[in-house]
Parts: C-alpha cells; structure tokens; sequence
C-alpha cells in the first residue's frame, strides 16, 4: 500500500502537522511548542467511536478543511470544542477552551468555567469564537456569535451559555450542517433485538 499523508493537530497547541504515514510510531516534537509525541498509525485516524457519537474523518474531514471560511482578525473570547469526556468535569489543554454541549444550525451551547472575563458576558452581546471539532477539522472555524441566554450552574462554578450565529455566511453553515451529520448519534438497536427474541 502506498504512503498516505497524516496531517494532525498537537494537542497543546493545536498547530496542524503533516507528516507520511511511514512514520507511524515515531516521536516527533511540535515545531510550534516543542511538544512531543508519537505519529499515530493512519488506520488510527479513519475513524473513532465513542458511546454517543460516531465521527468520521479521512474525505469528509479533507472536504471541510478546502471550504474552510476565513479566520476572524480578533482575538477569539473563546474556542468551543467538542469533546466526549463528560463537559462538567472538562479539562481542556488551553485558558480559553470550553466543552461544546450543542450544536444546530442556528448556533451552539457551552460550558464556561466563571471568572473576571466571562462576567463581561452579557445577553445579545456579540463575541467571536471558534468551534474545533480536533477529529475532524484540521484547523478551528472562527465566526460571531450573539449572546441568547446565561444560566448559572447549581453547585458549579459554572455557566451553561447558548449563542446564535450572527450574520454567518454560506460556507460556513454548509460546514456545520456537515459537522451536524457528522456527530448525530448513532440508535442502538441491539436491545431492540434483544426484546424481541
């Protein structure tokens, strides 16, 4: 089988690498930050399964990066991310990472840990942000959202937050309708099965 190209994501910084799939277990340090790590094997990053969703990659996640719109010039407030550990009990990498909860066409919603920043956070404010989905884009996609709703976390030094797209263009909906497609949990039909027999 011939050598395919891997592009990846450094986790610490995010930095898109690109690299052959011979080096499959090499360690590699990010030009970027210095971070190393091993290069994954490419049958690793076909696909991933989690208990709730199915993200695939390899067309779909070579599709999406071509139309990619383009980066916003201000400094992002934040960059909402998917990720399948469980969003109250999230770690991401980055200060200004927060745990994607929803996502639509319309807009999206999030956890966001309180401080000083995010006290500025006020209904129909508009921020810019960026959604990164790391399995499937290659880099964030930058956009500006709305403010619609704050709602403070019982217990938590949290607060749940849900923004609408503010004036988005085309192209970017076209890749969140993708990324809709993409992370649409998949019936488990075994218990089903299970009950009938």
């Amino acid at each position: 089988m011939a050598p395919l190209m891997v592009k990846m994501r450094c986790k610490n910084c995010g930095k898109v690498l690109k690299t052959n799939s011979e080096n499959a277990g090499k360690k590699v340090r990010c030009p970027q930050c210095q971070n190393v790590f091993v290069i994954p094997d490419a049958k690793e990053l076909a696909s991933r399964k989690a208990d709730r969703v199915v993200i695939q990659e390899s067309k779909d996640a070579i599709s999406l990066s071509q139309d990619m719109p383009a980066h916003l010039e201000e400094t992002p407030f934040c960059q909402v991310v998917y990720t399948e550990a469980d969003p109250i009990q999230f770690t991401l990498k980055r200060k200004n990472q927060v745990p994607l909860l929803d996502l639509s066409e319309g807009g999206l919603a999030f956890y966001i840990k309180t401080s000083e920043e995010v006290a500025a956070l006020t209904f129909e404010k508009i921020i810019p942000i960026e959604i990164d989905f790391p399995t499937v884009l290659f880099e964030p996609l930058s956009v500006k959202v709305e403010v619609r709703w704050i709602k403070p976390m019982a217990e938590q030094k949290l607060l749940h937050v849900g923004v609408k797209f503010n004036n988005p263009d085309k192209k970017f909906l076209k890749i969140v309708s993708k990324l809709i497609e993409l992370i649409i949990s998949k019936p488990d039909t075994s218990s089903d099965a299970e009950n009938k027999t």
